[in-house]
């Protein structure tokens, strides 16, 4: 695999664990619930990409839901000083960034010289 099928698999992997983390803790019932994330990045260290994190309703009928990213550590590497974010997203990457499904796409999309390592707590709570 090389060097941007990697980073196309990797990129793939997290936009596809966060909606199965948000479906989980959909049982919680008002019960905020928070997540580590952890991704190693090394194998792509030094290389300029993005990103790129959504919380999307699966449809209208869907329960709110809020979903707030912070804590974010990065191990080498630099993050933009700003991020596009689209619908219902506020914040930028270190600082806290909150999205909340109240809109068809909820998007933050952030570029970055990956580094070895970035970390996160992501905390999940519906909306009452």
């Amino acid at each position: 695999m090389n060097m941007r099928q990697s980073l196309l698999h990797k990129c793939w992997m997290l936009w596809l664990t966060l909606p199965l983390i948000a479906l989980c803790s959909a049982q919680a019932h008002a019960v905020p619930i928070t997540f580590s994330v952890t991704v190693n990045s090394s194998t792509i260290a030094g290389t300029n990409g993005f990103l790129n994190l959504q919380l999307n309703p699966a449809d209208s009928s869907a329960e709110a839901l809020t979903a707030t990213i912070m804590n974010f550590v990065q191990t080498g590497g630099s993050l933009a000083m700003t991020s596009m974010n689209s619908g219902a997203v506020v914040g930028t990457l270190p600082g806290t960034v909150v999205f909340t499904n109240s809109t068809a796409f909820n998007d933050m999309f952030q570029g970055d010289e990956f580094g070895s390592v970035f970390s996160f707590n992501v905390m999940f709570s519906q909306e009452t």
